[in-house]
């Protein structure tokens, strides 16, 4: 599995057999779009076009369960934000959008086990709760971030290339730079 940063909370995320975009805002190619912010302007799942040249990606319409494509999605409200628990290749990923806070003892129990935690620079008290093997957050500015996990100097790296044998065994932070 791949996954790259384009900046705001858009990411790529590349299965063997299919390919995810999250709150996408620049032309990018994609078998699946899942959308955070509802109404948000700068986010245009439209601009997405599918990969092969006669198809269109797949939009999550919101909340609910999905199988596409090898993928399963878990999609869920809190408090205003759609959170996504995405399963691929034997590994959890959650994108947390926007979500800031405390979760709440049964977010907690449907989110527990996640292995890689995409997340917004101001939801540190989640990271902590999930306990997640790989965080990877959502900024373009993450010296904050790292600050508050005690990381200095984290050099940024194009993209992330992980499978389940590869995970680490604690918690690591990871920061990707903004794709062109």
């Amino acid at each position: 599995m791949e996954i790259q940063y384009f900046g705001g909370s858009s990411f790529r995320i590349k299965t063997k057999k299919a390919i995810l975009v999250t709150d996408p805002f620049k032309k990018i190619v994609a078998d699946i779009v899942i959308i955070s912010r509802c109404g948000e302007e700068k986010i245009n799942p439209f601009l997405v076009k599918g990969t092969t040249s006669r198809s269109s990606p797949f939009i999550l319409p919101g909340p609910g369960e999905y199988e596409i494509s090898g993928v399963s999605i878990l999609g869920r409200k809190w408090k205003e934000s759609l959170v996504y628990i995405i399963q691929a290749e034997d590994m959890r990923i959650a994108f947390l959008g926007d979500f800031q806070g405390k979760l709440k003892e049964d977010q907690l129990e449907e989110i527990n086990g996640v292995d890689i935690l995409l997340v917004s620079s101001k939801a540190t008290e989640a990271v902590n709760q999930i306990e997640p093997r790989i965080v990877i957050p959502a900024t373009e500015n993450p010296q904050e971030f790292l600050k508050e996990f005690g990381v200095e100097d984290l050099k940024p790296l194009p993209s992330l290339v992980v499978n389940y044998q590869n995970l680490p065994e604690e918690r690591q932070v990871v920061v990707l730079s903004v794709r062109d």
